[in-house]
């Protein structure tokens, strides 16, 4: 994985969440969990760069959240690692090394408290500094409730300062520079 700077990525944050999906991982090496994901934002609040991610209460993930306050998100190529991203959605890891039963590798750095997805072609290393629970009272259009199955099973939002971009060599100028 190489670091990048912010303005080296010409991405849609629309197609990477939407068509890739994002790996969430948290924890260290020997507790670390990972989490499919579909649903994010990329943007600028408080003069920062962040990503939001939405989890649910349930998960596994949101506990290992209350315990640690850093983040990645691994992208993957959607179509090569479809299995692997649809299992690793589905299980809990809870009792379990998710990264052996979805058949993926990870990395831990050294040096910092990230653990993220080798075969990811995009990286980001995040730490959180804001985090609430969806208020359902104040969702404008109430199918959403029903149909997310928000009141048996909300999601709490968690923005989180990127601190680091990386990116696979190999795959940047295939995914990354082909979204400009």
């Amino acid at each position: 994985m190489k670091r990048i700077n912010y303005d080296e990525l010409h991405l849609n944050p629309f197609t990477l969440f939407d068509d890739y999906y994002g790996i969430v991982g948290v924890g260290k090496k020997e507790d670390a969990n990972i989490m499919t994901i579909s649903w994010g934002q990329m943007g600028i609040l408080w003069h920062k760069k962040v990503v939001t991610l939405y989890i649910r209460e349930s998960r596994y993930t949101k506990e290992l959240l209350e315990k640690y306050d850093t983040v990645t998100v691994s992208f993957l190529d959607h179509e090569k690692y479809k299995k692997e991203l649809a299992l690793c959605g589905s299980i809990t890891g809870r009792g379990i090394d998710k990264f052996k039963a979805c058949n993926l590798n990870s990395v831990s750095d050294i040096d910092t408290p990230y653990t993220y997805v080798k075969e990811a072609f995009l990286v980001l290393k995040a730490k959180k500094i804001y985090e609430t629970k969806i208020d359902l009272n104040n969702i404008q259009d109430k199918t959403i409730i029903e149909k997310f199955g928000l009141a048996k099973d909300n999601h709490f939002v968690y923005v989180c300062e990127i601190k680091q971009f990386c990116v696979d060599e190999k795959y940047f100028d295939e995914v990354i520079k082909n979204q400009e």
